[in-house]
């Protein structure tokens, strides 16, 4: 961007140590972080924003012409009530930073000046290195495996009944009286995951410490893409040949692959309203990609909006993820009300930001960590996509490989 000053940095594990701990001092900044992906979507390896210029809680209040990293909660687009989450956050919450930073091809930018941007780099790298480590923290499961296979049936014969088709049901993970760094907990979980849509964000005392491996949505001019994951499985890092063959089984696995159109199906629906006719294309279909702890199932849809002033609207259109509520998407944000005993709150929600171009990218929010500071409250939700093929011993297992990818690290 040609307002932006930059410099050759190498950029390492070391030096984003000392910019989250530089960001951390602020009360609100925001930290996307694709972990060096390199794919056709990705537009900076890692953009920081800092200090609250100004706030905004509505979709129809944003500027268009700036800077603005946020989130949507999981009931910004429903009509129905939610539980209370056990740490709650806005459902539509975005600021314009007073600092941006970011990386791409070995440089970094800044949204200052050279002297302005010489002096913060200089206090950045004058940040002392800290390294903490993590508590032990034995998290509580809010569901028990006899109550997450009863709920099970009860999914399965309301899609007998013809209510729904899929049904993405989840559980949540939490401790309470618990103090961890979130700068040094982020860092060391992210370094292991390397998920391409992580995130750390602080709200004042409220933290999200996202290792997502799923865009929602992203905009370039006018090409709207969504990249829907469904179908997953744990890796053997220890048996190649084993892995491998993990690999294969979860790409040519019957229910994993229907449970994943059904989404793409969904998606594509999602996307006709603000869509040229005949635009929307299905990329990659039931593509496997590996990452660091799990094989993921993931599909790629894109669109050409119509009109590039109804890209808020477009985005809003996708809201919540349909890979996080299933299909048909009303009928089952209603059932899911009723089987979950906890509010999602931000959990399947999505983190991002706006460009001053319009542009926009925002991740699904799972795989991930909410921590209030001030209450020292921590909690952990994940979950899968339930159809009339689904096993519930098989699909709770599917849970604990999710989990256990992050709780693993506080053990």
């Amino acid at each position: 961007m040609s307002d932006f000053f930059s410099i050759q940095l190498e950029i390492n594990q070391a030096f984003k140590t000392q910019l989250l701990q530089w960001a951390s001092k602020f009360s609100t900044f925001s930290f996307l972080d694709s972990n060096d992906t390199r794919d056709a979507h990705s537009r900076y390896d890692f953009i920081l924003a800092a200090d609250a210029l100004a706030i905004y809680n509505s979709l129809e209040e944003l500027p268009k012409d700036k800077f603005l990293f946020g989130h949507f909660g999981y009931h910004f687009n429903t009509e129905h009530k939610s539980r209370e989450p056990f740490i709650d956050y806005r459902k539509c919450h975005f600021f314009e930073p007073r600092y941006v930073i970011y990386a791409r091809q070995g440089r970094l930018y800044f949204n200052r000046n050279a002297p302005e941007s010489l002096e913060i780099l200089d206090i950045i790298l004058a940040q002392t290195l800290v390294d903490n480590r993590l508590p032990k923290i034995d998290f509580y499961a809010r569901t028990s495996e006899n109550q997450y296979s009863e709920n099970i049936l009860e999914i399965q014969q309301a899609i007998r009944n013809g209510q729904f088709y899929e049904l993405n049901y989840c559980i949540e993970f939490y401790k309470e009286k618990v103090h961890i760094h979130p700068v040094q907990t982020f860092l060391e979980i992210n370094q292991a995951a390397a998920a391409p849509m992580s995130a750390l964000v602080k709200y004042n005392d409220k933290w999200v410490l996202s290792f997502s491996p799923e865009r929602l949505a992203k905009l370039n001019d006018n090409k709207l893409i969504s990249q829907p994951m469904k179908g997953t499985a744990r890796r053997d890092l220890f048996n190649v040949t084993h892995d491998e063959q993990i690999k294969q089984e979860l790409a040519h696995s019957i229910k994993e692959r229907a449970e994943n159109t059904m989404i793409v199906d969904l998606v594509r629906h999602d996307m006709t309203r603000y869509a040229h006719t005949g635009s929307i294309r299905v990329e990659e279909w039931c593509k496997v990609y590996s990452f660091p702890f799990v094989h993921q199932m993931i599909s790629t849809i894109s669109a050409e909006l119509q009109d590039i002033n109804d890209s808020h609207n477009a985005l809003k259109a996708l809201l919540p993820a349909g890979s996080m509520t299933g299909a048909p998407k009303k009928e089952v944000i209603q059932f899911i009300e009723k089987i979950e005993n906890f509010g999602r709150g931000l959990y399947a929600g999505n983190i991002g930001y706006f460009a001053p171009d319009g542009n926009f990218d925002f991740n699904v929010v799972i795989r991930s960590l909410y921590y209030d500071e001030k209450a020292e409250k921590i909690s952990l939700a994940v979950g899968g996509a339930i159809t009339l093929l689904s096993d519930p011993e098989k699909e709770y297992q599917e849970c604990l490989i999710k989990a256990e990818g992050i709780l693993k690290f506080f053990k």
